[in-house]
C-alpha cells in the first residue's frame, strides 16, 4: 500500500495523479501542497490510498527515488 496525491485542474472535474507514490498519507499530503502551489491552473488537491508500490520519499531535500 502506499499514498499518491491528485489535483484538480482548472474547470476540470476529473482528479489526476501522476506515478510518484510515497510511504505515508503525511508524505503525499506535503507533496500534494507544494505542487498546488507552483501549479498556476490547480484548484485543489487530495492524498488517496494506493495498491502501487511505494516508489518516492519526500525529504526536507526534495524528492528521493526508491529503487
Amino acid at each position: 500500500m502506499s499514498f499518491k496525491c491528485e489535483v484538480l485542474t482548472a474547470n476540470d472535474p476529473k482528479w489526476y495523479a501522476n506515478a510518484l507514490r510515497f510511504e505515508t498519507e503525511d508524505e503525499a499530503e506535503r507533496y500534494g501542497l507544494d505542487l498546488i502551489l507552483r501549479w498556476a491552473g490547480s484548484r485543489d488537491y487530495r492524498t488517496e490510498s494506493s495498491d502501487d508500490d511505494v516508489n518516492y520519499k519526500l525529504t526536507d531535500d526534495g524528492l528521493e527515488r526508491i529503487e
